[in-house]
């Protein structure tokens, strides 16, 4: 049963408490000084390279647990849980430190795991290994936000054996 919302009496005002801390903040841009605007940059800087670090032990991590996969044995489904939730620890890690070829790869990855309810076919092992070797070449070489016009190239084809898969 749904009950009906009162109708404010005529006349009535809605009422605003003070606000305090915008009151402190005041209205319009804020304006930093060029010492606390400095000290911000260089904390933002630490930050992203401390989520680097976790993300390349991330990438260790799932290599790690994607290094049985040959192409040709079929991981059990306790092992494609544990892969797809570290790719989606990685996706998350990855996302928040604007690596976008590390997301692609492990959102396509978690994807491709999170579906272990069913026995992989031979396509979704070889979509493994791809995915296993391109993040071993990210975590190699150092490569950085998109990949440039190679990691582009890459995820094209990736992204067409995927639709293949389906």
């Amino acid at each position: 049963m749904k009950t009906a919302t009162p109708k404010p009496a005529r006349g009535a005002k809605p009422f605003c408490p003070p606000n305090p801390l915008k009151e402190r903040a005041g209205s319009g841009p804020v304006r930093l000084s060029p010492e606390r605007e400095a000290a911000l940059d260089r904390s933002i800087e630490r930050h992203l390279k401390q989520g680097q670090v976790v993300l390349e032990s991330e990438i260790d991590t799932l290599l790690g647990h994607l290094a049985p996969l040959n192409g040709q044995t079929p991981p059990d489904q306790a092992s494609l849980r544990t892969i797809a939730g570290q790719a989606h620890k990685a996706l998350d890690t990855a996302s928040l430190c604007g690596q976008a070829l590390v997301v692609k790869v492990t959102a396509a990855l978690w994807q491709l795991a999170e579906d272990y309810t069913r026995e992989p076919s031979p396509i979704d092992l070889q979509l493994l290994t791809l995915y296993a070797q391109l993040l071993a070449a990210v975590r190699r070489d150092g490569i950085e936000g998109d990949g440039g016009e190679m990691g582009r190239q890459l995820m094209v084809h990736i992204e067409q054996a995927a639709k293949r898969r389906h």
